[in-house]
């Protein structure tokens, strides 16, 4: 049996919920990772061996995630013209029976977990024994997709056997579609990458720990709220804020006009495995989003890293669904609040019970836990789905 995983993003991209499950799941089946071709990431048209019993697959898909804004409105005329849709899907069909072909993979062996449902027309080309649909973000919170894009995402719930969502609000936005199983399989952390008997080297690129350090680790983007993290370097300046994740071009100009503030500290994208080590040097963790139709959807990956580490955490409530989480994390209505609730988390820092509950909660929700639960519904909707095909 061998798992075909349509993913959002490169396999060198951040290391994330995607990466982390296709790498478990790996230790059941093989799994084939299959990625669109992105700026700045290798290509791999052939497959490409990553780890034991996991290969990689470049199948290109029309831009429309693309940072570079003129490449988006290239993606968005061409893809709205159907014999170019037809072209691209004449290469990916060719990408992929050769792939499957070098690999040894029989088509009537494969099983698929879909996150990105612009591949669906793929899929159902393919017809795996079994689809899951892995939800894990609002489709339509990104950007303004071409008609058609919608039309894909109805196709991928309607061709799945079973869905998984990353939070409450996503279960609901599918289940006003379909009368589908929708399973909340919310994101996780890898403990072990946090359960060290001692702590790692502290990175050279972090303000000296003489002052509290308050760190964001993830993606900057039209999300981050900018004007909260202005008001909290000029109210709390005997706090140092370190910022750890890649900037999406669009917000560039904005964070470089923050550049003079002394206690702000941007160090660009640093490796997953890296990570642990910066919030291990740090005090508290913050999510400063700003609420909007993506962020009312999201399950932060970083709640958990935060937690993982021990990190007392403040978030902004971008979300109806945090508060489940108010138990481990300060959640603020106000930028007032939030710059109150710093303060709060850093007296916290202090506090082993809370450090302790923390790394409980972390432990409760290992990635190891989140792949095992995609497991079991893929094996079970697997066995379903055969019962059914031979029904006399």
């Amino acid at each position: 049996m061998t798992l075909l995983f349509f993913s959002d993003i490169p396999w060198e991209h951040l290391y994330q919920r995607p990466q982390q499950l296709a790498s478990r799941l790996a230790q059941r089946w093989h799994v084939l990772w299959i990625e669109p071709a992105t700026l700045g990431a290798p290509r791999k048209w052939t497959p490409v061996r990553t780890q034991d019993r996991l290969d990689l697959l470049t199948i290109p898909l029309f831009p429309h995630y693309a940072r570079n804004t003129v490449l988006r409105i290239l993606s968005r005329f061409f893809s709205s013209l159907p014999p170019a849709r037809w072209i691209l899907n004449r290469i990916q069909r060719f990408l992929i029976r050769r792939a499957l072909k070098r690999l040894g993979i029989a088509r009537n062996e494969i099983i698929a977990v879909v996150q990105n449902f612009q591949y669906i027309a793929l899929v159902e080309y393919l017809k795996p024994m079994t689809v899951l649909f892995d939800y894990i973000d609002d489709a339509f919170g990104f950007i303004q997709y071409p008609a058609y894009v919608r039309d894909d995402w109805r196709k991928a719930i309607r061709m799945a056997a079973t869905v998984t969502a990353t939070a409450p609000a996503l279960q609901r936005q599918i289940e006003r579609e379909r009368a589908v199983p929708v399973h909340l399989v919310e994101n996780g952390v890898d403990v072990a990458a946090f359960a060290t008997d001692s702590p790692p080297p502290r990175p050279a690129d972090m303000p000296a720990p003489a002052k509290p350090i308050v760190i964001y680790v993830g993606t900057i983007a039209s999300w981050f709220d900018f004007g909260l993290l202005e008001t909290l370097l000029r109210t709390i300046p005997e706090f140092e804020f370190v910022l750890v994740g890649p900037a999406h071009p669009e917000v560039t100009l904005r964070l470089t006009g923050m550049h003079d503030f002394a206690n702000l500290h941007v160090l660009g994208k640093r490796t997953h495995t890296s990570i642990p080590a910066y919030l291990t040097a740090s005090t508290v963790g913050i999510i400063p989003f700003t609420r909007n139709r993506l962020t009312e959807g999201v399950n932060p990956v970083k709640l958990y890293e935060y937690a993982a580490a021990g990190l007392p955490m403040v978030t902004t409530a971008f979300s109806d669904d945090l508060g489940r989480f108010r138990d481990i994390a300060f959640i603020s209505d106000t930028p007032e609040e939030f710059c109150a609730q710093v303060k709060l988390a850093v007296d916290r820092s202090h506090d082993a019970v809370h450090a302790a509950r923390l790394r409980q909660f972390a432990r409760e929700n290992d990635w190891t836990m989140r792949a095992e639960t995609i497991a079991s519904l893929l094996t079970q909707y697997t066995h379903t789905n055969t019962n059914r095909l031979h029904q006399p």
